[in-house]
């Protein structure tokens, strides 16, 4: 015979069952009903631009004014979508946010110029730290790094450079890391990739440093560090780290 408390225990699990499928039943029906009233009621109306480019709202507005009407959940958030890089290659970034009831708000952070490459034409192509190439221009950006002896190919502006296509890159790169490690970055003006066996870059416009080939270039700067330690600053030289073990340091005023 079955006891008062097996019996007792059978409709517990009976009624947690009961509840359990309660709850599921009203999931399945909440969901989509929820969603019908999001898109029903939740259109974006307006969309508010805090413009930190140098585009105008009214072009950056009407790149995105497709969304206007549409229900909040359907706005692109990914930035090259709701500004073309081709169209708007110095926008680096796009927050987007919602404002309730009706109001989206894009906050548009915008790229800065890094780096100007020197074509053989005498034209220069403004890249930003992302290596996305922003403009094509006929004078060097002021502040920049200057490139020369990189060919580009196919340059198209908010296009991506890499090491696939572009060797330089990612010698670019590696010099770049290696002197921030020593605080060295922000005296670089000048990189030259003629000659693949004889690369240089320039310190403060004054300070040639020449590299050799692409190989050890960690070990090729921690020796230009301490050559620089040894002797004095300010003026004109050439340094040669060619050989990291034996570099050598030539005054030129």
């Amino acid at each position: 015979m079955v006891s008062d408390i097996e019996r007792m225990n059978r409709k517990l699990r009976k009624k947690r069952i009961r509840k359990i499928i309660g709850f599921v039943f009203a999931v399945i029906v909440a969901v989509p009903v929820t969603i019908i009233l999001l898109r029903t009621f939740l259109k974006t109306n307006y969309i508010l631009i805090e413009n930190g480019t140098s585009y105008s709202s009214g072009n950056l507005l009407s790149s995105c004014s497709e969304y206007i009407g549409k229900t909040m959940l359907d706005f692109e958030s990914d930035t090259d979508k709701l500004f073309p890089s081709e169209k708007f290659p110095y926008i680096d970034s796009a927050e987007v946010s919602i404002a309730l009831p009706d109001k989206i708000v894009i906050r548009l952070k915008e790229s800065e110029p890094a780096i100007s490459v020197q074509t053989s034409e005498g034209k220069y192509i403004y890249l930003d730290s992302n290596k996305k190439v922003l403009e094509i221009s006929d004078i060097k950006c002021p502040g920049t790094v200057l490139i020369t002896g990189m060919e580009l190919q196919g340059v198209s502006l908010g296009a991506v450079l890499n090491s696939n296509t572009n060797y330089e890159t990612s010698l670019i790169d590696s010099i770049s890391e290696s002197l921030s490690e020593h605080s060295l970055y922000d005296r670089l003006t000048l990189m030259d990739f003629t000659k693949k066996y004889d690369i240089y870059f320039v310190l403060d416009n004054m300070i040639e440093v020449r590299i050799g080939n692409s190989e050890d270039i960690d070990k090729k700067i921690d020796m230009l560090v301490q050559i620089l330690a040894r002797n004095p600053s300010g003026e004109r030289a050439v340094i040669n780290v060619k050989n990291y073990k034996e570099g050598r340091y030539k005054a030129l005023d």
